[in-house]
């Protein structure tokens, strides 16, 4: 019986870490990183959002993935003029999260 207690024991560490690597590896939701960032106060996407910056609607046509997250994270380092506040916080994972979110 005693062997019972230290397996339990096992399963729960295994349980733990489980649940710790799943935490780790989760990958952001771009609608959800758009929402958080406040992309939309000053985008629209599909008809939605602000007016003040351009439709992203169609941006993974006219930008490959990387250059739109390099565009997020500097935009004045891709155009001196941008008025786009950066966003240099973000993640690599919610970067792509976001390239993601506007191919769509």
């Amino acid at each position: 019986m005693s062997s019972l207690p230290r397996a339990a024991c096992r399963w729960a560490a295994a349980a733990l870490l489980l649940a710790l690597l799943a935490a780790a590896c989760a990958v952001p939701d771009g609608a959800a990183v758009y929402e958080r960032e406040g992309c939309g106060d000053c985008h629209s996407v599909a008809g939605q959002g602000g007016r003040l910056g351009p439709d992203l609607t169609a941006v993974a046509g006219r930008l490959p993935p990387a250059a739109i997250r390099a565009y997020i994270r500097d935009p004045a380092g891709q155009n001196p003029a941008a008025r786009m506040p950066a966003y240099p916080h973000l993640s690599e994972a919610e970067l792509h999260a976001l390239a993601r979110f506007l191919e769509r």
